[in-house]
């Protein structure tokens, strides 16, 4: 079975050689490749156009793994716990990618929260946008595709212990898929965002969720959230608390800035978890 694609052509280009063209332009801008050896790495998932420069330069700039862990949240489809894809392959328009299907098995007969739930995919960017990056700038590397639902710390705990494992054993990397603010000014997304990101670089969780509250309780124009992959984030920084990384931020954009415009605008970042700096 393959995971197959459902936003090329609109969130990223179909045809091979200007897909290959548009995340090849990271390497022209910075030739010093593969200078962290990461356990995690923090990165948006919309359009190319708006944040796909921010998400190659953390591709980039890593280490190639032997597996990618990649989780995103659900955009269209509620659901509780955690979905897997439990198939052999997942497609991009420069190759297919094999799916580690002996990892994918450990995390499901391990959590009865992981499970195979289809739906969760059939719409989702959140994870298939980091798959041509991975095929582009990692072409080795195994991939673990993972959704999630509705989960409780508690279960991310849990989770974020076998990861762990997982990565030590594997060499792996988990990457949490997520853009930053949604939807206030480009002036207050980059302040928004700036604040949360030291919450991150501090690993302090309840920090991140005292400033979503403070945000949305003093009603900060067209302010959504500060962030939209919650449990993503909150199961990277878990596991960073287990591996105790050094976290650093690559680059920072929001959509104001790259389009121009300064309504209405969301938050990227690419932010390495480092255990090594090559």
């Amino acid at each position: 079975m393959k995971l197959k694609m459902r936003v090329n052509g609109s969130f990223y280009p179909s045809h091979p050689l200007v897909l290959d063209q548009m995340m090849s332009q990271v390497s022209w801008r910075d030739g010093m490749q593969g200078i962290y050896k990461a356990m995690g790495l923090l990165l948006p998932h919309a359009g190319y156009s708006y944040s796909g420069s921010t998400a190659a330069l953390g591709y980039w700039k890593v280490c190639p793994p032997k597996i990618v862990i990649v989780a995103g949240p659900s955009h269209f489809v509620e659901f509780e716990g955690i979905a897997l894809f439990l198939g052999k392959t997942v497609e991009t328009p420069l190759g297919d990618i094999l799916v580690d299907q002996q990892v994918v098995q450990e995390i499901v007969t391990n959590h009865a929260f992981c499970r195979e739930y289809k739906p969760a995919f059939l719409r989702e960017h959140s994870v298939e946008v980091h798959f041509p990056m991975i095929k582009k700038f990692w072409p080795e590397t195994y991939v673990v595709p993972m959704i999630l639902g509705n989960t409780s710390s508690e279960q991310l705990q849990l989770l974020s212990e076998t990861l762990k494992n997982i990565i030590q054993k594997k060499e792996g990397v988990f990457i949490a898929s997520s853009d930053l603010s949604h939807y206030p000014s480009a002036f207050m997304a980059s302040k928004i965002d700036h604040i949360f990101l030291n919450y991150l670089l501090e690993n302090d969780e309840v920090a991140i969720q005292n400033q979503e509250t403070m945000l949305l309780t003093e009603g900060v124009e067209n302010f959504f959230c500060t962030h939209c992959g919650k449990g993503p984030v909150s199961l990277l920084m878990k596991l960073d608390k287990l591996m105790k990384s050094e976290k650093i931020v690559l680059k920072y954009c929001n959509s104001g800035e790259v389009m121009n415009s300064n309504h209405r605008a969301v938050g990227y970042a690419s932010v390495v978890f480092s255990m090594q700096t090559l």
